[in-house]
Order: C-alpha cells, then structure tokens, then sequence
C-alpha cells in the first residue's frame, strides 16, 4: 500500500489487479475515520485520481456522513415535504424523476454524482424527448440538489454545470395562443347550460389561475362591493404513505407570492351569475341534507368537496371538442383575458399585471409581449400622425353592462363536477 502523509489516505492494489484510490473525508458518528475509494486499471490512474479526491475534499465538494442514494433522497423529501417546494410541485418533480432519472442514477449516492453523469443523461433523454421534457427533468433535479444542500448531504449542485436542452426547430410548444375575442365569445356560449359555464366565466372575466379559482371560497365575495379576494391556491396532491401506498388528498395553500394574493372588482354581470349560482348551491345543499360536505367553496363536487382539477381539465377539454372550440390549456384562458385587454389599450397593461397578481409589470410584458401584440399598437398609433387626413377606423367598442340577471332560479343539476 502506497500512503502518504496524515489524512491524504493512499493507493494499494485491489482485487483482480485493479489499483483502489482511497482518502479520509471524515468520521461517523462512532468516531471511525470514513472513507472515499474509487478504483482504477493503474497505479498511476489510481494516484492521480488521489489527488482528484482530496481536491474536492478541500474545496467541500465531498462531505462526511450516510451515503443516501439519490432515489431515497428523493423520496425521503417527497414524504416530509419541503418549504422551498410547494406540495403539487413537489409531487410533479417526484413523478418525472421516477420516469426518467431513477432508472439510470437512482441507485447512486447522492454525493457521488456528477456533472458528466448528470449531462449524460440529459443528451440520452433529448433523442428521445422534446427540450420541453428534459428541461422540466434539469429543473427537478436541480431543485432536489438545492435542498440537499441546505439539509447538508451535498456541498454542490451538479446539475448548475449542465446544459441547459435547446429548442428544435419542429419542438412544438406546450403554449397554444390564446383564443382571440371571438373564439372566447364561442367557447362560453358553447359552455353555457354547462357546470363549467360560471367557474369559465369567472376565469376569463378576472384572469385567476385555476388553484385560485378551485380554492375560492362563499366567504371571499363581497357581494356589496362587487370584489372577490385572492388569498389561497388549492389542489390535489399525492402523498405517499410509510406502508409504500399513496393517498390523493385536497390541499390549501397560501399563493406563491405575496402580490398573488390580491382583491378583484367583478362587474355587475359576473355577481349576477354568481348569485344564480349560489341560489343553486343551496338547493343542493339542502337536497343533501347530512351527506353535503359543507367545504365552503363556491366551484364543489357531487357532494360538496373541492373539486378535482384534473377531472376538471378533461371536462373542460371535452366540451369543447364536443363544440367544435379550438382546445387551449385551461392557464392559456388566463393568457386570454390578458391578451385581449392589452391588444384593446395597452395602457391598461399595469392594471391587467396587477389582477394577474404579477409583482411587476415587466413581467407581463415579458409573458404578453407578442400574444399581445403591443408592438402593433405603437406602429398603429404612428400611422395616425404620419396620415393625419387618412379616414380612421376604430375598433368595436366594448358592449355596455348588460342589465342584472333575473335572480329567478331553475336547478339544472348541471353545475357539481361528476363524471
């Protein structure tokens, strides 16, 4: 064995003629010295990756304690949850690690892996998968390094160091354009009679998201005022159990950034439905006597409960393919309600940034810039000084509020979300 000096370790001949690189990085909790060891063809392999070790040991890129495989690490943060990672996020991160990195570096200690091993399977994902996937694969694994950092199992993230996947020119992209004024004006005469006829409306009148849409409550109306108060996001997650199984649980949670939570004013035909709408959530209510769950939210299921965003996405994609509506994702109706504002006066682009619940507006423009089509109004707007005496044409104005809704109630049965 070829040692050098007190804690450099040394390199001595392995099994089978390999030659073992071995270095100290610390003690275990029994005070017994730990060890790093890699093996080699050669000596001289061997002594250099030596020097390797106890360079990164020096610089904390290789830390003392249990060496956890990446896939229990993971596992074990999707158990106990995270303060960094919201618990949907959390659970979207575990289901595309399971797919697509746990059967190549699950098994490996978390503090073993690389950079190279980690940009390997990034190219060997990308023939397969579009740079969409492989991203959302880049940002998990990364968001898993940051916390193990934090928690002191790994001293570095190599997935900083990674490439990040380029866009191929035939990547299609998982954003549709919005729907413009006459595609939304279709899509809600095509909902109407539907459950999803208010819940939609109320999406594309104020721009919600669809947590906040799902996570409103009876008690966040202001029927006086004619406002509705953002103050949570909810959904459901999957939560795994010690026994290994999996329950799907309905969670509530604050949003995700203190501008998020915000006071909207609805117009006077958006409360009128509201109130046709409460009327038959009463009847229901009443209808179901013990059996209603009494959750307090305005949008429920068959008995009351939260309802299921994923049942709610089939069904809003569903009707409209049964209508013949372009299908957009349900966030896209939220581009929409930007996009048609902003293209009608962009000077009301800090108003529209504010009920998005956006912290700047340099953030709607950088989402809404070309949807939006803010740079036609500028060139619009210099046609108008350079032909002066041109004849000009304006657009359609908006239609004026219509006047209230009879509060005249028929139950539909049509407005609880069931399969």
């Amino acid at each position: 064995m070829t040692i050098g000096s007190k804690g450099l370790g040394g390199v001595y001949k392995g099994p089978k003629g390999t030659w073992i690189a071995k270095v100290p990085v610390g003690k275990y909790p029994n005070g017994k010295t730990q060890y790093v060891k890699e093996s080699y063809r050669t000596k001289s392999e061997a002594i250099s990756a030596r020097a390797e070790l106890i360079r990164r040991r020096e610089s904390l890129e290789i830390i003392a304690g249990p060496r956890v495989s990446l896939q229990d690490w993971c596992e074990e943060i999707w158990r106990n949850g995270s303060d960094r990672i919201s618990e949907r996020t959390l659970d979207g991160y575990y289901r595309t690690l399971k797919k697509h990195v746990f059967p190549v570096l699950g098994h490996k200690a978390l503090r073993d892996i690389t950079t190279s091993d980690i940009q390997g399977l990034l190219h060997k994902l990308r023939y397969d998968y579009q740079a969409n996937t492989v991203k959302n694969v880049r940002v998990a694994l990364s968001k898993m390094f940051t916390v193990a950092i934090a928690h002191n199992r790994v001293k570095i993230n190599p997935v900083r160091g990674t490439e990040k996947p380029v866009k191929g020119e035939y990547d299609p992209t998982p954003v549709q354009l919005p729907w413009s004024e006459s595609e939304a004006a279709d899509a809600m005469k095509a909902l109407e009679g539907t459950k999803l006829y208010v819940p939609m409306l109320l999406m594309l009148s104020s721009g919600l998201r669809l947590g906040e849409l799902l996570a409103l409550k009876w008690d966040d109306i202001d029927w006086d005022s004619h406002t509705i108060s953002v103050s949570r996001t909810g959904s459901h997650v999957t939560i795994l159990q010690p026994d290994g199984s999996t329950i799907y649980e309905w969670q509530e949670r604050r949003p995700k950034t203190r501008t998020s939570r915000r006071t909207l004013q609805l117009s006077s035909p958006m409360i009128d439905e509201l109130r046709v709408y409460q009327a038959e959530y009463e009847i229901a209510a009443s209808a179901f006597g013990e059996q209603w769950q009494g959750s307090g939210y305005v949008f429920v299921n068959e008995v009351g409960g939260p309802v299921d965003s994923s049942r709610f996405r089939k069904q809003f994609k569903r009707q409209l393919a049964k209508n013949g509506i372009r299908h957009i994702r349900l966030h896209d109706v939220r581009h929409t309600f930007a996009t048609i504002l902003i293209e009608k006066n962009g000077g009301m682009l800090p108003a529209v940034s504010k009920a998005l619940g956006h912290s700047t507006v340099s953030i709607t423009m950088d989402v809404y810039a070309q949807t939006a089509k803010i740079d036609q109004q500028a060139t619009l707007a210099m046609g108008d000084v350079v032909f002066p005496d041109r004849k000009k044409v304006s657009p359609t104005p908006l239609a004026s509020p219509s006047e209230p809704l009879p509060l005249v109630v028929e139950p539909s049965h049509n407005w609880v979300f069931k399969d």
